[in-house]
């Protein structure tokens, strides 16, 4: 059977992997899992609209990101809409039998067998070189990966705990986001529980941060790279280059001209205008892990 080593990116919510996830698939070399091949099963051709799409990088930028360059919009006018686009592709997944189980540890024989034979069906019909998966769900399912794919790389995006904190209280999504590491409850069940909504986004980034440590220590470390969101704001195209080396992608002069136009940058960190009581709570839970990746 034909194989394949995919690109699973990693990262807490609000790390910033979605950007990443969708500036790395500009590339015309680099696949991903499209709207059309999440909504519809594998008998269908929809990975070959994504290999029409691969070299026109103006239509990608255009149907990707408005008019500031954010990549993260859900209100997209229906035009747009119809240009195959990165996602997470949860179905692709649980068509294999994955579940969202914590930290899966195993997986049977049949769901590895599945998931190879969708990922292995969706590449080899887009025709990239390599093929990069972003599910944050996948953050803990790192063992089940590796059973299914022994020799395929991680790419594990970190931001500090404190930005990613700060962000989740800001989108409207996070008050109704069944939260896993708690029995699926939302933000706002367990606001109504006593629990403080800022130290609840402070927690999850925690548990998706013990996650991916438990999973990538079973993984070689030659097939790990992990980019700080920080510095791929402050030298893009350098860390961009890296990072497609990694994947076994050269750069290019159109995709570094794609990248350029999005005008990356730094901005001041919101969470140093939180109060006393503020910065004590999230650090309380997060100290442990911002001292592990040097943030403190």
């Amino acid at each position: 059977m034909h194989s394949i080593n995919p690109v699973f990116l990693l990262g807490p919510g609000r790390s910033g992997t979605t950007l990443l996830y969708k500036i790395l698939s500009l590339h015309p070399e680099v696949g991903f899992i499209s709207n059309y091949d999440e909504r519809f099963s594998n008998h269908l051709p929809t990975p070959l609209l994504s290999r029409l799409l691969a070299p026109r990088l103006q239509l990608k930028q255009w149907s990707w990101f408005n008019d500031h360059g954010n990549a993260y919009f859900k209100s997209r006018p229906w035009l747009r809409k119809l240009i195959p686009t990165p996602v997470e592709g949860e179905r692709i997944f649980s068509r294999s039998g994955m579940t969202l189980a914590e930290c899966d540890t195993a997986a049977s024989a049949t769901i590895t067998e599945k998931l190879r034979r969708n990922l292995i069906w969706l590449q080899r019909h887009q025709g990239s070189k390599a093929l990069l998966i972003k599910r944050t769900a996948n953050n803990r399912r790192i063992p089940c990966l590796a059973a299914a794919f022994p020799e395929a790389r991680y790419l594990f995006l970190l931001r500090d705990g404190r930005s990613v904190a700060d962000s989740l209280t800001k989108v409207r999504w996070w008050n109704d986001h069944q939260v896993w590491w708690a029995n699926h409850q939302t933000p706002l069940q367990l606001q109504n529980k006593s629990q403080s909504m800022l130290g609840i986004a402070a927690r999850n980034w925690t548990e998706e941060m013990r996650c991916i440590q438990f999973g990538l220590r079973g993984i070689k470390p030659e097939n790990v790279l992990m980019v700080r969101y920080e510095e791929l704001l402050d030298r893009p195209l350098e860390c961009l280059h890296v990072i497609l080396q990694f994947i076994g992608v050269k750069p290019c002069a159109e995709h570094d001209a794609a990248i350029a136009a999005r005008r990356l940058a730094n901005r001041r960190e919101s969470w140093r205008d939180w109060t006393a009581d503020q910065l004590d709570l999230v650090m309380s839970i997060q100290r442990e892990y911002l001292k592990i990746y040097g943030y403190v």
